[in-house]
């Protein structure tokens, strides 16, 4: 015969140990069971950027601040100076209270000028965000005075104050036509089936030719254009360029290429894409 105990919508309280007892005119016989109640695994919240940090245009001397801030499960940052690893000394910290992410640059020097990347991350993915920082000396015989310059994000306006050198009124500032690459998420993780949209913001003048190309994990050895139709669609203004995928499946993990090309010159990020679940 069997007996069946059952425990509908079992709770935290009910784990322990169960006994089973069973009494005949032969005797009595027993058996336990042990009982443990897991808490369900709880879904990870994707990083992503609230607020992101605003180009810096400073003159030698001077203190910069990169802010970002971020939302997200168990987020970590990194800071990233022409795509390497920003080292501490002691005219640069970096750290993070709460949500907000700082890196913090004392006694500015013209070395300290490059491509500044923030890098978050957790399990879900994980995404960047990089500004120009742009450090000035000082020249003779000119004078310096605060400037507000306006740039476009993402289709918002936003402004960014400067004290710049100036000379018969000509304000002296970077000015980097060259294509390049300024935001992208370098690793992001979907479910089959789900719909991805991969974005990358870019910039130059003129506006930069853009290239997508992927390399499967799968059987990719090379790199290969990116075909468009039903499954791939990619949208590009000059400010960003889109690549979205429809319903993937498990075989469309791999390495997503963008290369952007103008006149003055070209740049390049890589993406990886994992697609988690069972291919139909």
């Amino acid at each position: 015969d069997l007996h069946t105990l059952t425990i509908a919508e079992i709770l935290q309280e009910d784990a322990g140990t169960y006994t089973c007892q069973a009494s005949t005119r032969g005797g009595v016989i027993k058996c336990d069971f042990q009982i443990t109640v897991q808490q369900p695994d709880r879904e990870i919240a994707p990083p992503d950027f609230v607020t992101k940090p605003k180009p810096q245009f400073k003159n030698v001397g001077e203190t910069v601040t990169l802010t970002a801030q971020v939302k997200g499960d168990e987020v970590k940052v990194e800071w990233l100076k022409d795509r390497k690893k920003v080292v501490e000394i002691s005219r640069l910290s970096v750290r993070k209270a709460g949500d907000l992410c700082t890196l913090e640059i004392r006694d500015a020097q013209t070395g300290d000028s490059g491509a500044y990347t923030c890098v978050i991350s957790n399990p879900r993915g994980q995404f960047s965000c990089m500004v120009p920082v742009d450090i000035h000396e000082a020249a003779r015989g000119m004078s310096q005075k605060t400037v507000t310059r306006t740039y476009e994000e993402g289709g918002k306006m936003f402004e960014v104050t400067e004290t710049v050198t100036t000379h018969e009124e000509t304000v002296v500032m970077r000015d980097d036509a060259s294509a390049r690459v300024e935001e992208f998420p370098q690793s992001v993780t979907i479910s089959e089936r789900e719909n991805v949209h991969l974005t990358v913001r870019i910039a130059g003048s003129p506006a930069p030719k853009v290239t997508w190309t992927r390399k499967r994990f799968t059987n990719g050895k090379h790199f290969v254009p990116i075909v468009q139709g039903s499954k791939f669609q990619v949208k590009t203004t000059p400010d960003n360029t889109t690549l979205s995928i429809f319903a993937p499946i498990k075989d469309d993990s791999g390495t997503y290429r963008v290369r952007v090309d103008n006149e003055n010159g070209h740049d390049e990020c890589d993406i990886t894409l994992h697609v988690i679940g069972e291919s139909s």
